[in-house]
């Protein structure tokens, strides 16, 4: 489903038929990467909630999420922003 919606989106750029600029080919391929992504995710977390009780599924799903974001915050983000934010940025402040 996830690389049905990206070719939507790609089908209907107005530049398809002339080719994608560098930009919107590498913004397409991170779209469906993220998307075989979250089927990895999808199925892993599937699979293990049938067969484990609810508390440590999720910790299995928070362990899982940590695992495949970050090397996309790595590569991509600004890992130091983490130790520079102050207590307001925290959910629990």
């Amino acid at each position: 489903m996830g690389l049905a919606g990206v070719a939507g989106v790609v089908v209907g750029m107005p530049s398809f038929g002339l080719g994608l600029p560098e930009d919107e080919l590498s913004g397409v391929l991170y779209l469906v990467a993220s998307s075989l992504i979250w089927a990895v995710y999808v199925n892993v977390v599937k699979h293990k909630l049938a067969e484990i009780n609810s508390l440590p599924a999720f910790t299995f799903t928070c362990i899982c999420t940590t695992a495949f974001l970050l090397p996309v915050m790595l590569l991509r983000g600004e890992p130091s922003r983490l130790f520079n934010s102050g207590p307001g940025s925290w959910p629990w402040w």
